[in-house]
């Protein structure tokens, strides 16, 4: 069967985030190839992004990177000083009120081809009302650039479909860097909680009841003191956790004297679990689950053989060493056409 090209297996979906593994994994890249497909085929895309992207040279480790290049009649959601550092004729047509470090947030839409630069909000309900307005816009489909490691933007309450970008400049090693990505893609896409009695119970759970739920097989369920688990029974099914999941929350539960063997720890969704792969497979070995309440539908990963450091793997077999072992497609952009393995 004929594999896919990206913006393919992008039809159906109108919110797009592009999250990198590292800085330099080939985020611009993709986004850049997107929107030169999308121009052709006269989609009108929206960008906006949840840090600051666009700028040749980055200003954390003062590497040059690639630009954002827009088409005539892509609409930009981004904060006003950066407006100047952009080479586009542009129409403003909304502001937001919405502020940031860079001035507040406004669209415009491009009335000449050129570069820009672009930086957003960070905060989710912000996004989300910034997804709203792109659509009374008239944007067909919005990519939503995410900043340097910051997995929060794959929330599915946010976007639709998640790209996964990963690259040779997270690691010299293309073992470590494989296994690594593996990883990460399929924590994102842990299983669902298949329970609907305890997804119901969850859902209706105030914040005020704690961050940390316990609950037994009949739907009971009483408020977890990480300081002070020694009151937790052995009859626990489930524990829900919101908000982020680290190490450091693992370990505690795994440390308790609490019997935790066959028991399922909820997140919220996959970008919520901030976990190292050895706390993970703590977790396996001791017989627990984790599943979540929201999957995250990751939908491609693409690669970018090729570090800021000077160096580069062989694009074919870094390509294929993730296919592997994924059971989404896998894509670098810089081939012609993009069509993934």
């Amino acid at each position: 069967m004929k594999s896919k090209k990206l913006t393919e297996l992008l039809e159906n979906y109108y919110s797009i985030s592009i999250i990198g593994m590292s800085k330099n994994a080939g985020k611009t890249t993709v986004l850049n190839k997107l929107i030169s497909e999308y121009d052709n085929n006269c989609i009108k895309v929206g960008i906006t992004s949840i840090g600051r992207d666009g700028e040749d040279v980055d200003i954390v480790t003062g590497t040059e990177k690639p630009r954002i290049f827009v088409t005539r009649g892509t609409i930009i959601a981004t904060a006003a000083d950066l407006l100047k550092k952009s080479d586009i004729t542009k129409e403003i047509m909304l502001t937001t009120g919405i502020n940031t470090p860079m001035g507040e947030v406004v669209f415009v839409q491009a009335r000449s081809d050129g570069y820009v630069q672009i930086g957003g909000s960070s905060i989710g309900t912000q996004i989300v009302k910034l997804l709203g307005n792109f659509s009374k816009l008239g944007a067909d489909k919005v990519f939503i650039d995410g900043a340097f490691s910051r997995k929060t933007l794959s929330n599915p309450v946010i976007c639709d479909a998640v790209i996964l970008s990963s690259g040779a400049s997270y690691s010299t090693d293309m073992n470590k860097v494989v296994n690594k990505t593996v990883f990460t893609a399929n924590l994102l896409m842990c299983n669902a909680l298949n329970n609907r009695s305890i997804l119901d119970l969850i859902e209706k759970l105030s914040e005020n009841e704690g961050k940390i739920i316990a609950i037994r097989p009949d739907c009971s369920y009483f408020p977890v003191n990480l300081d002070n688990l020694k009151y937790m029974d052995g009859d626990i099914s489930h524990v829900f956790v919101r908000g982020a999941i680290s190490d450091r929350l693992v370990d505690k539960l795994i440390m308790s004297n609490i019997f935790m063997k066959g028991v399922s720890i909820i997140a919220e969704d996959g970008s919520k679990l901030l976990i190292s792969e050895k706390t993970f497979e703590k977790l396996v070995r001791g017989g627990m689950e984790v599943v979540v309440m929201r999957p995250v539908n990751l939908i491609a990963v693409t690669v970018n053989p090729v570090s800021v450091s000077g160096f580069a793997f062989d694009k074919d077999a870094f390509k294929e060493a993730l296919a592997e072992r994924l059971v989404i497609p896998v894509y670098n952009m810089a081939d012609a056409g993009g069509v993934a393995l």
